[in-house]
């Protein structure tokens, strides 16, 4: 007789959440991922910020828009900087993001980090002048089975799948649901797609406060 898995209904690996929706996030798995039952670990892909200058035409100076590192998660969507401040082999620059809010202001050819992003704004052999600057594009962060050998991100468990998402076909991605924070969840109904990887992720989901009962 063919024995059967059980398959875990939407949530049942949960104990106890926060209110008000808080320790949920909503998510985009990756098409190709494959069938995702409830109460599997998930990890985030990393993404690539890309920067171009500014949309609304050319830059007088001619400095370069350094290499651009993201944080887990960062926030997607279209980052502005703009040179407010012109100065003789530097200035300053205002970093604003995808709402347009202003998140920190920077300095030319000096380090810079802010709202998930890290960068240097080159100084090139023209100045820049007041109103140039790059936008950088932020591309919205993909799921896929947590994966701890992994280096693309995968590798660190970031939430628990709330619910089965079947994302066998490559596209289109599939929206799903994650317990991300501040949770109680029983142990025995989460899994790691990779045998010998679910130690590891539970030390990854209780630092962000899901604990395993």
């Amino acid at each position: 007789m063919a024995q059967e898995s059980e398959v875990y209904a939407p949530g049942e690996f949960i104990a106890r959440e926060a209110p008000g929706g808080y320790s949920r996030e909503s998510i985009m798995v990756k098409g190709g991922s494959g069938l995702l039952p409830a109460g599997r670990m998930l990890g985030a892909l990393t993404v690539t910020a890309t920067s171009a200058v500014k949309a609304s035409g050319a830059n007088t100076g001619n400095g370069t828009m350094g290499a651009i590192t993201t944080a887990p998660l960062t926030r997607p969507g279209l980052y502005t900087v703009r040179i407010t401040v012109a100065a003789l082999n530097a200035g300053t620059f205002e970093f604003r993001d995808p709402s347009g809010t202003l998140q920190a202001t920077g300095t030319v050819a000096v380090a810079f980090s802010a709202a998930g992003l890290s960068f240097t704004l080159a100084d090139g052999t023209t100045d820049f002048i007041v109103g140039d600057g790059f936008d950088i594009t932020v591309p919205v962060t993909l799921w896929q089975n947590y994966d701890d050998s992994l280096s693309n991100g995968t590798q660190q468990a970031r939430g628990i799948l709330y619910a089965e998402v079947d994302a066998t076909a490559a596209t289109p991605d599939k929206q799903g649901t994650i317990i991300a924070r501040k949770a109680e969840v029983v142990n025995a109904r989460v899994d790691a797609a990779t045998a010998g990887h679910k130690a590891a992720g539970i030390t990854d989901l209780t630092a962000v406060g899901v604990m395993f009962r």
